[in-house]
């Protein structure tokens, strides 16, 4: 069996909150990254994402993030993801303030 060199997690929105979310190992979801469930094969990865798309009443539009993982820590390979898992990003800023 070949190594599934890429690691994903499983990430969604809240239905009421709208706030990002992870599947971590216990089947639940929350908005810290650190507790998200690490999936090392595709097959894993593909069933539990299809089981997350049928929980439509607790989480939406939930999909696979390819992440990295160093010492423990969880870090999303996409800058979209890495943006998402700081939280909203509607304040001022770097070149923004200056604006202001």
């Amino acid at each position: 069996m070949t190594e599934f060199s890429n690691k994903q997690i499983i990430t969604g929105n809240t239905l009421l909150s709208g706030e990002a979310v992870f599947l971590s190992g216990d089947d639940t979801f929350g908005p810290d990254l650190f507790n998200a469930q690490i999936f090392t094969d595709d097959v894993s990865a593909n069933h539990a994402l299809s089981q997350c798309i049928e929980r439509s009443d607790e989480i939406i539009s939930p999909y696979l993030v390819s992440v990295d993982v160093q010492n423990s820590v969880i870090r999303p390979q996409e800058l979209r993801e890495q943006i998402r898992t700081a939280g909203p990003s509607n304040y001022f800023h770097g070149k923004q303030t200056e604006i202001r």
